[in-house]
């Protein structure tokens, strides 16, 4: 199951600002979230030289529809059981006919925990992707 988000939609429905400024905010705001995995957003139009090549350090993918709508981007992408973000009706019934789900901006938001930065208790971080994210961040710095 992959997880497509409508960049532009979830900048709306997000209570963010709104426009091409606001996109490295939302991706910024989306890095200190747990998003499920694989996760793909999906901006309308070409890469902004802030976000040029951000991968999203391995929390998502970063795809811009070019010269497409980013709905057509994601709609050819979508398979039985992925779940796209979007409040476009249009699109959440294209991904109904491919057997797909969509989710609005707000409650996809409000289902979003921050990620843990420290252990939860004991001494020792409880192994899990936390620390192998962060390893491949930042690398083995000795």
């Amino acid at each position: 199951m992959t997880c497509y988000i409508d960049g532009n939609n979830l900048i709306g429905g997000g209570r963010g600002g709104r426009g091409e400024d606001a996109r490295p905010l939302l991706l910024n705001r989306l890095l200190s979230l747990r998003l499920p995995r694989p996760c793909v957003i999906v901006f309308d139009g070409p890469p902004f030289s802030e976000g040029g090549g951000m991968d999203g350090h391995g929390a998502f993918r970063l795809l811009f529809s070019g010269g497409r709508s980013a709905d057509d981007v994601i709609a050819e992408r979508l398979r039985k059981g992925d779940v796209v973000v979007t409040r476009d009706r249009e699109l959440g019934l294209r991904a109904r006919d491919r057997q797909a789900r969509a989710v609005a901006p707000k409650e996809f938001l409000e289902g979003l925990r921050p990620l843990r930065f420290g252990p939860s208790s004991g001494e020792k971080p409880e192994p899990g992707g936390d620390i192998s994210e962060w390893l491949a961040i930042f690398g083995n710095r000795k």
